[in-house]
């Protein structure tokens, strides 16, 4: 687990029918994320990030700590199958 330094920024990613994404505010060095209502595919991209059907899976109610692999990255998500839910994420630093 990573060393908190004070910096958090939350947020939410609406992870339906069709691929949403979120900017990270490019401090943080580390995310969790939790998949709220329904399994998810997400993908973290340099700029711009596009989730589909081969992104990584995300169960419901699971949480992942991720290192943000760079600055000013993009959280795009998207459902795994015909249920909608929201990817919730923490920026922590």
């Amino acid at each position: 687990m990573p060393k908190l330094t004070g910096y958090n920024q939350v947020g939410t990613v609406a992870a339906g029918a069709s691929a949403a994404s979120a900017d990270l505010s490019g401090v943080a060095g580390w995310i969790t994320l939790y998949a709220k209502g329904a399994d998810i595919r997400f993908r973290i991209g340099n700029g711009t990030a596009t989730a589909d059907s081969n992104s990584i899976f995300i169960g419901e109610k699971e949480r992942l700590w991720l290192q943000v692999p760079y600055p000013g990255a993009t959280l795009s998500a998207i459902r795994d199958a015909s249920t909608s839910g929201t990817l919730e994420f923490l920026e922590v630093g």
